[in-house]
């Protein structure tokens, strides 16, 4: 397991098009937090969870991903 240093940011997952643009300009940061945050994990079901999980790995590559 990698050590998570530096700047991680929590990230509320919304929709699909707002997901997608916040991770857009999330450049600066050393590590993202979805699925965490607000109690929404357990108002999603487990289709949104993957395809949050998904649209997330394709789009940032280059850096941690924790998973709430």
């Amino acid at each position: 397991m990698q050590d998570i240093t530096g700047i991680v940011v929590p990230l509320l997952s919304l929709d699909r098009k707002n997901l997608e643009r916040l991770l857009n300009h999330v450049e600066y940061v050393d590590c993202l937090f979805i699925l965490g945050t607000t109690g929404e994990a357990y108002s999603l079901t487990q289709e949104q969870k993957a395809e949050v999980v998904n649209v997330t790995t394709n789009i940032v590559f280059d850096k941690p991903i924790l998973i709430g």
